[in-house]
């Protein structure tokens, strides 16, 4: 029952983000992940390489799916609207990231900074913030 009452609010949220505005979905598409960092409050930054190729593949309504080295990982759903992009988790659909972006003005480079993670039922304090870069292929 909860799937289905947050499969409605996640619809009525896209399509409340899609008739707001007429941007484009600047995501549409294959994003490479080039960069994956962890800073702390102490700003000690960890850089997490990832083991071969991971895309990102954005549909052009609502779903993305990851590739690790050639093969699908998972899927789930995003929405995003001017300044922030929501991933859905692929584990767990009930949680969600919610990004900052900043995409390059030539539309080829991605960068996402963490701000709000909602994973209903556990309580944490997050000591640092996860930062992402991604290309475009």
């Amino acid at each position: 029952m909860n799937r289905v009452v947050l499969l409605l609010l996640l619809m009525a949220g896209m399509a409340a983000c899609s008739s707001d505005s007429d941007m484009e979905n600047p995501f549409t598409g294959r994003w490479k992940l080039v960069c994956k960092k962890f800073v702390n409050m102490a700003d000690t930054t960890m850089s997490a390489p990832e083991s071969g190729d991971v895309i990102y593949v954005f549909a052009p309504v609502g779903r993305y799916k990851i590739m690790r080295n050639g093969e699908e990982a998972g899927s789930s759903l995003y929405f995003f609207n001017e300044t922030h992009l929501t991933l859905f988790g692929i584990a767990e659909p009930n949680f969600y990231t919610k990004y900052s972006y900043t995409l390059s003005k030539d539309g080829k480079t991605l960068q996402l900074l963490v701000a709000e993670d909602y994973h209903p039922g556990i309580m944490f304090v997050w000591p640092g913030f996860n930062f992402y870069e991604f290309r475009k292929e």
